[in-house]
């Protein structure tokens, strides 16, 4: 027989309540069922994981952590991004090298964000995406244009695209400081750094995107001020290499 539920009742502060809500739209899932899922990840059988320090009565302080724990960290050694991305170490900071994907060498130790790298994994499906008209896509598609404030230009404000797809919905500045600056030589590192800086999508076509979890009104506004605070930084990085 199934051990019965105990109940749980406590307080969090806003910010963190307003996480868990948020927590709960994107994943799917009930806040029960996201406490049990911590629980597990970070009170397992030999105790304790916080970070990567595993603490228990048993076992030593350098205990290794979790998978589950090393995922869920954002800053990721070149081991750890590997095996976020299923893929080999050394293949890994090769591509890193070449700045195929986003990280950075300090003191000859690679590091990478874990948002940033789960960002990166989905350019490729928004640029197929992105070079599909709807109708060819199979899909229902609606579209908004927003100013939400910076200007190129005084008099020439950035403009982004909310496109609702079917099953998702994005934001885009439509490759406007690509087309409006052009692609001087170096402009594929400036927009990888730029990418890398505001942690959004940025295509080989140079059109800057995210997507959006659905039905979070807050997550949308935050991610369409960042496309266009993301749009004018590439415009003006452009404008300085052509200088």
């Amino acid at each position: 027989m199934a051990e019965p539920p105990t109940p749980l009742y406590v307080r969090l502060a806003a910010e963190q309540a307003r996480r868990l809500d948020q927590a709960v739209s994107a994943s799917g899932k009930s806040k029960r069922r996201l406490v049990e899922d911590a629980v597990r990840e970070h009170l397992s059988d030999d105790g304790l994981v916080v970070g990567r320090i595993a603490f228990s009565e048993d076992a030593p302080a350098w205990s290794s952590p979790s998978t589950a724990a090393t995922a869920a960290r954002e800053i990721l050694t070149a081991a750890e991004a590997a095996a976020l991305l299923r893929v080999d170490e050394g293949e890994l900071v090769a591509a890193a090298r070449r700045r195929k994907l986003p990280g950075r060498s300090i003191a000859g130790q690679w590091r990478f964000s874990r948002t940033a790298l789960l960002s990166w994994l989905g350019r490729q499906a928004d640029e197929r995406e992105s070079n599909l008209p709807a109708a060819a896509a199979g899909v229902e598609r609606s579209d908004a244009v927003l100013e939400p404030g910076p200007e190129y230009v005084p008099g020439d404000p950035v403009r982004v695209r909310v496109v609702h797809r079917e099953h998702r919905t994005s934001v885009t500045d439509g490759g406007r400081a690509i087309e409006k600056a052009g692609r001087p030589s170096g402009w594929r590192e400036a927009a990888d750094r730029v990418a890398d800086e505001l942690v959004v999508n940025v295509s080989q076509r140079g059109v800057i995107s995210l997507p959006i979890v659905r039905g979070d009104p807050w997550c949308e506004e935050e991610i369409v001020d960042r496309i266009a605070q993301a749009s004018l930084a590439l415009y003006q990085e452009l404008l300085d290499l052509e200088g």
